[in-house]
């Protein structure tokens, strides 16, 4: 084979690895943007099921938790497991905090007001 021949297989070779490095930062980027839409829609899913109150606030933290584990793992490992270990109080702002630093954007989140008590 030339020397034009493996320059052309290696020149294809990095194109090919270009454009899938380029899919995969969209894709990030996307699931960036819609972190504090989905986190929202999660806090929202469990108050809008009907449970009994004694049982209502350990089945909807377990409930929160894994559904975040498992439609957000990046937000979960890198916050959530210290923003529910952190003061009722505080679990708010700090959640604020990380949607923004992981999405660029600010956030509020009704659902996760009236989760926490907060309204």
């Amino acid at each position: 084979m030339s020397i034009w021949g493996r320059v052309g297989k290696k020149a294809l070779g990095l194109s090919f690895l270009t454009l899938l490095l380029a899919l995969g930062a969209c894709s990030s980027a996307s699931s960036r943007d819609d972190l504090g839409e989905e986190l929202c829609a999660i806090y929202g899913a469990a108050l809008s099921e009907n449970i009994d109150d004694k049982d209502k606030a350990l089945y909807r933290a377990e409930k929160v938790s894994k559904e975040i584990e498992q439609k957000l793992p990046d937000y979960y490992n890198k916050h959530h497991v210290n923003i529910v270990a952190a003061a009722p109080g505080d679990q708010y702002d700090l959640a604020k905090t990380a949607v923004k630093y992981e999405s660029g954007s600010d956030w509020d989140c009704p659902a996760m007001k009236r989760y926490l008590g907060m309204e």
